[in-house]
């Protein structure tokens, strides 16, 4: 999979090449226009939006927000919201998953085009966004779960530098287990063998990736998976070969932060206090799922909690019983025990220690807290908050196919910022927790500082173990709180993943 701009996957007819286009100016545009461009081409596919205000007081900061597989559908912000704000929007998608991160490790496919894609459009809003309003040097970065890594991958990337001036990560984090491919080369060759292509050379594999139906190679990555149920990640970020040119990143992530090579710009971050809901609710949605979890929990754990590339094989099982032990007391997994693997509530010895949940510590908060911890080392604010307010809808129904209230899930708090069908914002104390969430934004964007309901706003203590953040527990409810454990970090740290601290690039291919 070629990472070069001039290429474009088509996987019914091959793969087409043609003539490299730089993305146009708009020195001499006064608005948006029809014109034959990378930007017009985004624009009328639905894969970038861009919105004006109507008038402004001068020029407007504008917002980047790029859109992930889980929210891609038909976001939008009302023109009333839009009027408020005086911010002009650009909605950015990317390539994703094979298209976007299929990595063979060399020359043949370096990794990354997804997260190319997203600088370049970066780079063309920096470049032209003065023409429709914008002030290209207040440009603020937001994302949610893909997206949320997404932005801080961007903080880290020297592609990305000096394209934006602050960042909004929802629920992602460049260092969780989900985003970024230890082995990524071995990925692809499984996926080619599923496929039948040859895997004498890179090129030749990739060359016959091109060529695959569409259809068979989405089922190809499905069949990657080792439980059908838990359809998460195949494809992700990696670090290319340090050879390869224009690369976006050539370190692990963690590493490049911890040398200090990131942007050292503000920063906000946000968790959901049931983030585990997402990939959670689907197991509640599906007859016989907390069932086959039970009965084949030392298998599927490694799977649902990320690990199998990080551990050897042999540790796996003593892994999942001390996850089982610490979340779930030992339990069985069933109807009854649901709640605790989504969300434990504990008694603390101290009120400042806060205990999230099982999968959501995994796969979100724990990693969020390492974001916040070492990006608050930069000497820039960083702002946390954690969302607990459960609207009248959730992100939650959609998997269980219900109204039940199991919390807040996973972008239960992007829901209230984008107009999305299905989840409209209609209750009034929904609404008031719309406009509060879109202020909070506004605010930012606008002054680099961000406001909640007149609530003093603590940023993170560089260097502090215990870590300050912004408790939303509705509209008019929020108040500071802090921790030092937040996302349960310490039992995760203590399970020995070969990974951020503890990543060894040397014996990665071992495990």
């Amino acid at each position: 999979m070629s990472t070069d701009p001039q290429y474009r996957v088509n996987f019914s007819g091959g793969a087409r090449r043609r003539r490299r286009r730089q993305p146009p100016t708009a020195s001499r545009l006064k608005g948006p226009r029809k014109q034959k461009s990378f930007a017009y081409k985004l624009l009328k596919r639905g894969l970038a939006n861009l919105m004006s205000p109507t008038s402004t007081s001068g020029v407007a900061p504008p917002l980047v927000n790029l859109l992930t597989t889980l929210l891609h559908i038909q976001m939008q912000i009302s023109n009333e919201v839009l009027d408020i704000l005086e911010v002009s929007f650009i909605f950015d998608s990317f390539l994703k998953h094979l298209t976007g991160f299929l990595s063979t490790g060399d020359e043949a496919a370096p990794g990354n085009a997804g997260l190319k894609d997203q600088s370049m459009a970066l780079r063309w809003v920096r470049d032209n966004i003065a023409a429709f309003g914008g002030d290209p040097h207040s440009v603020t970065l937001t994302g949610c779960s893909a997206g949320g890594a997404s932005v801080h991958y961007h903080y880290l990337s020297p592609l990305s530098k000096g394209t934006f001036a602050r960042g909004v990560a929802f629920s992602g984090s460049a260092f969780a287990s989900w985003t970024h491919a230890v082995k990524p080369a071995q990925k692809a060759r499984t996926l080619a063998s599923l496929l039948g292509c040859p895997l004498d050379t890179s090129r030749e594999m990739v060359d016959c990736l091109r060529f695959r139906p569409a259809e068979a190679v989405v089922q190809g990555q499905i069949d990657m998976f080792e439980w059908s149920i838990h359809l998460f990640t195949t494809f992700t970020p990696t670090a290319e070969p340090t050879d390869t040119k224009e690369a976006f990143l050539t370190r692990y992530p963690y590493q490049a932060a911890q040398s200090g090579q990131m942007s050292r710009l503000p920063l906000i971050a946000g968790v959901c206090s049931e983030e585990g809901l997402y990939p959670a609710a689907s197991y509640r949605g599906a007859p016989g799922v907390l069932e086959d979890l039970e009965a084949h929990w030392n298998e599927l754990a490694s799977n649902i909690f990320e690990y199998n590339d990080t551990l050897p094989a042999a540790e796996r099982a003593t892994v999942a019983a001390a996850i089982k032990q610490h979340y779930l007391d030992g339990k069985p997994i069933n109807e009854n025990t649901f709640a605790q693997l989504v969300q434990k509530k504990v008694v603390a010895l101290h009120s400042n220690v806060l205990s999230l949940q099982a999968l959501g510590d995994r796969l979100f908060a724990a990693d969020v807290a390492r974001l916040v911890q070492l990006h608050s080392r930069s000497g820039q604010p960083v702002h946390l908050y954690r969302y607990s307010f459960r609207g009248n809808k959730s992100v939650s129904n959609l998997m269980t196919n219900n109204n039940e209230d199991y919390g807040v899930s996973h972008a239960d708090d992007v829901i209230h910022i984008w107009q999305l069908p299905g989840f409209e914002v209609e209750e009034p104390e929904d609404v008031m927790m719309s406009r509060n969430l879109v202020d909070m934004l506004y605010s930012y964007a606008k002054t680099g500082t961000p406001q909640f309901n007149g609530v003093q706003w603590t940023p993170v203590t560089p260097g502090s173990q215990e870590i300050n953040y912004l408790e939303i527990y509705g509209p008019k409810q929020a108040k500071m709180a802090s921790s030092s454990d937040f996302g349960q970090r310490s039992f995760w740290d203590s399970l020995g993943f070969i990974e951020n601290e503890n990543y060894n690039p040397h014996i990665k291919d071992e495990l």
